[in-house]
């Protein structure tokens, strides 16, 4: 079976994260459903992703220093613990659905 349609996403960082200066404050393991930062200025409206380490997070809601509402292990990674002062990273998120020329549904048995 070949899909007629494939989603496409991508994440574009603006700058390095030492540019934006977002970090963690204090570390979290792959349980903590918030994260406590230095700031959110400049992070998209949720919902929303950040990158700690190589994992990437979702969050529904945020506040001036804090991450909340958070959906572990996004994107096929896996939830891990992180340590205080973790970059926190984060950009533009583009989709668009690719229609491919050639497709195969599956044949009934």
């Amino acid at each position: 079976v070949y899909p007629e349609i494939v989603s496409i996403s991508v994440t574009v960082e603006g700058a390095g994260p030492e540019m934006h200066g977002v970090r963690l404050l204090e570390s979290c393991d792959e349980r903590s459903s918030a994260l406590r930062v230095t700031h959110t200025q400049g992070l998209p409206d949720p919902p929303a992703f950040v990158k700690v380490g190589a994992e990437w997070i979702e969050y529904a809601g945020k506040t001036s220093t804090e991450l909340t509402g958070l959906r572990r292990g996004r994107r096929d990674t896996l939830a891990a613990s992180h340590p205080a002062g973790a970059a926190v990273r984060f950009g533009e998120t583009f989709a668009t659905e690719v229609r491919l020329p050639v497709y195969r549904e599956a044949q009934e048995p």
